[in-house]
C-alpha cells in the first residue's frame, strides 16, 4: 500500500517494542515479551536463546507473525500491559479524521480507509512504526484468486465468498469512486493506492485486528493488544478499559456533551470487525453491559511496587489482564470470539482443529428439498407442507430456519429438528396439534425435547441421516472426473502430504466439517 521500507519478519518485534515505548505504552517486561513466531511456530528470541515449541495449533507449518509469550508464571488478575487510548488507529484519530467524520464513514469500512493513508505517508505517520510492524496483508479467502477458491468448493464459505465480494464492491463503489475520490481528489485521486485490491487489503487486516474500543472510537487499531494471538474459548487475557465515554469526543470525564456521575472501569464484550471477542469497551450492540461484579471499588494500598509493575487506573487506558494462569515460556492468548471454524477462516485467515466452538450452517434450500422428496414419498403434497412450516412459523420465529447448524456436540439445532417433525408428522396428529387451546398447544411444545421428537418417529430420523449424508457428498474429491466423496482417513492422508498454503487450510477446514456431519451421523443413528 505504500513505497516504505517492509522489514523482515525477524525484526518486526523489535520495530513494534521501540515504537510502543516511544508512543507511552508500558509492558511488564518480567512477565511478557513480544516475539516472532516462526514458520514451525517456534519462539524465534533475538537474544540467542533456546527456541520454545508453543501449544498446538491448527497450521503448525505454515502461520508465521508475531506472537506474546510469558517470561514467567502469569497469574490470574496480574496486568501485563497499558495502552493509552491516545495511540489506537481509529476514525477520530487518524490525520484525515476530519473527512471520515464529514462523510460519516464508520466502523471498519473509515479505519480501513485510514489505515490505507497512513500506510501511504511512510515516516510522516504517527503510526509508522506500528504499520512497518503489521502483515502485508492477511490471506483470508477473499483475497484468493478464483483458482484458490475452488479449494473450498463444498465448504460452508463458498457462497459467503461471493456475498462478500459484492459487498466489499459496492462500498469501494459508494465510498471510495463515488464520494472521496470525486470530491477530495489531492487526497484519494490516485487510483493505484486506493484501488479495490488495496482496499480489500486494508479491510482484511483490520477485520481480523481491529477491537471496538468503545462508542466513540468504534473498530479501532490497538498496537500491541492486536500481537496476542487467538484460541477459541481458552484464552489467557481480556483487555480491559472504562467504556463509559462521551459519544461526541470520546471523554470519560464530564464534556460539553454529557455530566459523568460515577466513573469505574469494566470488561464488556466488543467486536473484532464484525466478530465478538474479549475486550474493554462497548458490545456490538452499543450498550454498557455489567456483568456480576465487574465495577468493584478500587481500594489504593501503600504496598511498595517495582518499575514493571502496572497498577490499573479509572483513566484513558487499556489495560491486559491474565483472566487464566499460563505457564513460564507458553504463548499467551487473547480470543476474537466464539466463533465456528468457517468465521474463523473467512475473517482471520486460519483456523483450529480442535475448536471447541466449531459449528457447520446447514442451507435450509436442502431440507426444503429434502421434505419435498420425502413428502412426495409419504402423501404429504407440497401444500400440506407449506401448511405445516406456516404451522410451525406461527409456533416458533420462522428466521429460526435459516440457522440450521450441526453444533459441536454433533447435535441439529433445535428449530431443524422441530420443522421437520412437524412437516413429517402423521396427519392424525398434526390434526390434534391444530385443534388444541393456544395454551395448551404453548404447554406441549415447551415440554416437547428435540430428541423425543427423533426417537418416535423413525421417518424424522430417517430424513435428518438423509439431509446429513447429502451434506457430506458435497464434499467431492476434486483429482478425479468422478463425483465419489472422499472418507475423512483419506483426507487427513492427502493433508499430510501438501505443502502450499491454501490447500493445507482448505483441506484442514473440509476434515473439520466432515468430521462434524460424522459425528451427527452416529449420534442420531444411535439416538
Amino acid at each position: 500500500m505504500n513505497n516504505q521500507v517492509k522489514p523482515t519478519l525477524s525484526n518486526k518485534a523489535e520495530i513494534i517494542n521501540k515504537w510502543l515505548i516511544d508512543n507511552g505504552v508500558k509492558i511488564n517486561n518480567k512477565l511478557i515479551k513480544i516475539v516472532y513466531l516462526g514458520k514451525e511456530n517456534n519462539f524465534e528470541q533475538t537474544d540467542n536463546t533456546t527456541t520454545t515449541t508453543t501449544s498446538e495449533r491448527i497450521n503448525d507449518s505454515i502461520v508465521s507473525g508475531l506472537g506474546i509469550i510469558s517470561l514467567k508464571e502469569l497469574k490470574i488478575d496480574d496486568i501485563v500491559a497499558k495502552i493509552p487510548k491516545s495511540i489506537i488507529l481509529s476514525i477520530h484519530t487518524s490525520s484525515i479524521s476530519n473527512i471520515l467524520e464529514k462523510y460519516k464513514i464508520e466502523n471498519n469500512i473509515g479505519t480501513s480507509i485510514a489505515l490505507i493513508h497512513e500506510a501511504s505517508l511512510g515516516e510522516k505517520s504517527k503510526w509508522y512504526g506500528y504499520i512497518s510492524s503489521l502483515p502485508r496483508k492477511v490471506d483470508v479467502p477473499i483475497l484468493w484468486d478464483s483458482e484458490s477458491r475452488k479449494l473450498l468448493k463444498g465448504t460452508a464459505i463458498e457462497d459467503v465468498l461471493n456475498d462478500d465480494d459484492i459487498l466489499i464492491n459496492q462500498v469501494y463503489a459508494d465510498v471510495i469512486e463515488s464520494n472521496l475520490s470525486k470530491n477530495h481528489p489531492e487526497i484519494f485521486g490516485d487510483k493505484e493506492l486506493y484501488s479495490i485490491e488495496n482496499f480489500k487489503i486494508a479491510n482484511s487486516i483490520i477485520s481480523s485486528r481491529a477491537f471496538c474500543v468503545d462508542s466513540y472510537h468504534g473498530d479501532s487499531l490497538v498496537p500491541l493488544a492486536d500481537i496476542f494471538n487467538h484460541q477459541t474459548a481458552r484464552e489467557h487475557v481480556h483487555i480491559e478499559s472504562n467504556g463509559d465515554v462521551c459519544n461526541k469526543c470520546g471523554s470519560i470525564k464530564t464534556c460539553k456533551h454529557r455530566k459523568v456521575v460515577t466513573q469505574h472501569p469494566h470488561t464488556v464484550n466488543s467486536t473484532k470487525g464484525k466478530r465478538t471477542h474479549k475486550v474493554a469497551g462497548i458490545p456490538s450492540s452499543k450498550k454498557h453491559i455489567h456483568k456480576g461484579n465487574c465495577c468493584p471499588t478500587t481500594t489504593k494500598t501503600n504496598t511498595i511496587e517495582d518499575k514493571d509493575t502496572i497498577i490499573e487506573e479509572d483513566d484513558e487506558h487499556l489495560y491486559i489482564k491474565v483472566v487464566k494462569s499460563v505457564e513460564a515460556n507458553k504463548e499467551v492468548y487473547n480470543t476474537y470470539g466464539d466463533h465456528d471454524n468457517a468465521i474463523l477462516l473467512s475473517k482471520y485467515g486460519f483456523l483450529e482443529m480442535d475448536n471447541p466452538c466449531d459449528r457447520l450452517s446447514i442451507d435450509k434450500q436442502l431440507v426444503d428439498k429434502e421434505l419435498e422428496l420425502v413428502g412426495s414419498e409419504n402423501q404429504i403434497t407440497r401444500m400440506d407442507l407449506f401448511n405445516r412450516i406456516s404451522f410451525y412459523a406461527e409456533m416458533f420465529d420462522i428466521d429460526s430456519r435459516n440457522n440450521h447448524a450441526i453444533e459441536n456436540d454433533g447435535r441439529l439445532d433445535d428449530a431443524l429438528v422441530c420443522s421437520v417433525g412437524i412437516a413429517l408428522a402423521p396427519q392424525s396428529i398434526f390434526q390434534s396439534w391444530k385443534s388444541m387451546s393456544e395454551h395448551k398447544r404453548e404447554k406441549y411444545f415447551e415440554q416437547l425435547e428435540a430428541e423425543d421428537i427423533v426417537k418416535q418417529s423413525q421417518l424424522v430420523r430417517n430424513t435428518l441421516l438423509s439431509i446429513l449424508n447429502k451434506l457430506f457428498s458435497n464434499y467431492n474429491n476434486e483429482t478425479t472426473t468422478t463425483t465419489t466423496t472422499t472418507t475423512i482417513e483419506q483426507d487427513q492422508e492427502k493433508l499430510s502430504t501438501l505443502k502450499n498454503q491454501r490447500e493445507i487450510i482448505a483441506q484442514s477446514l473440509k476434515i473439520c466439517e466432515k468430521i462434524l456431519i460424522n459425528k451427527s451421523i452416529n449420534y442420531y443413528k444411535n439416538l
